[in-house]
Formats: structure tokens, C-alpha cells, sequence
């Protein structure tokens, strides 16, 4: 959500100053003549845009910078640059990328086993009683029941009610979801590789 926050924190674990400091060189990414990726999937993507942007400079842990300190932070800086203009997805291996979608693959099968298992009967009598309670209130008077004065009404509204519900359940397993999910775990490992590598 806030891309600046999450660089900022990801800068603090690293042990690295986010702002510019003394000897702190600026980012080749927002340079006139530097060469950004292509729109495709990663891009564009605002957490990374901000890291990338942020300046190099030296670790915390280092008080006094020598001047082999400052070669390596230029040379840092050179290399993280070329990176950038060649590789549009790097820090994460296909083995770990087999493994978050068998894991996502997975706990969706788990998830839609337990609610056809445990959830769809609890939920169709819910939705059966939230139908009933809001005709009984809006529609029916004296003491006649709902499914007695507007059966069809009220099975309509139970049916949305569930379909809600159902909805709300395997929501994070639909379509698309996959991609937005390895979309976020490629962009955490790039960022990553990219802040042990300043």
C-alpha cells in the first residue's frame, strides 16, 4: 500500500540510510538518459520505483569511510544499474516460484474442500435465516412467515446471501488472484536482492 514506508523498512533491516547522506551517491534509476524495463509483468511497480530511486550510500555499521569503501559503493552502484537495464525478474529462483504456486494451489483446494465439506451447509441455513429476517421485517404483517407470503422473494435473497458468502470464502483463490500473488512475491525477492547488493 505505501510504497515509501515499505522501502523504508526494508532499508532499516538492511542497516542502510534511506535519506541522502554525506558521500551518499544519487540512483542511475531516475537519471534522464537511463534506460527503465519495458512495461510488462513486474512493471510498472511502485514499491520497486521507490527503491530503486532511493540513493547508495554506506552502511550504518561503517563510521568512518575509507576510500576503498567509496570505490565499492561505486561500483555497487554500476552494477546494480546494469542489472536493472538487463534483468526484469532476478532474487528469486524457479524452485521457489514452483513452490508458492503449489502452496497457493494448494491451500485453495484445501479451502474449497472445507467448504463444501463444513461451510456450504452452515452457510445456506444463515443465509436462509438473514433472508427470513429481513422479509419478515419489510414485507410481512400480522403472523404470517415469509416463505408462506413471498417464498420466491425469500429464496432469491437467501441465494444472493450465500453466493455473498461463498464469494468472501474462496475469494483469494479466484481468477487472477494466482498472478497478483507471484506478481508480489517477485517484486519482495527483487527489492530484496537489490538492498544486499547497495
Amino acid at each position: 500500500r505505501h510504497a515509501a514506508e515499505w522501502v523504508d523498512l526494508e532499508f532499516e533491516r538492511a542497516g542502510l540510510d534511506a535519506d541522502n547522506t554525506s558521500g551518499s551517491l544519487q540512483s542511475p534509476w531516475e537519471a534522464e538518459d537511463f534506460v527503465a524495463a519495458d512495461s510488462n509483468a513486474p512493471w510498472p511497480h511502485e514499491a520497486l520505483t521507490e527503491h530503486r530511486s532511493r540513493p547508495f550510500g554506506l552502511p550504518r555499521s561503517i563510521s568512518s569511510a575509507s576510500d576503498e569503501d567509496h570505490k565499492s559503493l561505486q561500483f555497487n552502484r554500476e552494477r546494480l544499474g546494469a542489472l536493472w537495464r538487463l534483468s526484469r525478474s532476478h532474487g528469486i529462483s524457479w524452485d521457489e516460484l514452483d513452490q508458492a504456486y503449489v502452496t497457493f494451489a494448494q491451500s485453495g483446494k484445501r479451502s474449497h474442500e472445507e467448504w463444501r465439506q463444513k461451510r456450504r451447509a452452515v452457510e445456506r441455513r444463515l443465509a436462509m435465516e438473514r433472508a427470513d429476517r429481513y422479509v419478515q421485517q419489510r414485507f410481512c404483517r400480522g403472523g404470517s412467515t415469509p416463505m408462506e407470503m413471498f417464498p420466491s422473494r425469500t429464496r432469491k435473497l437467501a441465494g444472493r446471501i450465500y453466493a455473498r458468502a461463498k464469494q468472501r470464502w474462496l475469494g483469494p483463490w479466484r481468477p487472477g488472484r494466482l498472478s497478483g500473488h507471484m506478481h508480489q512475491l517477485v517484486s519482495a525477492r527483487m527489492a530484496r536482492r537489490e538492498t544486499e547488493e547497495r
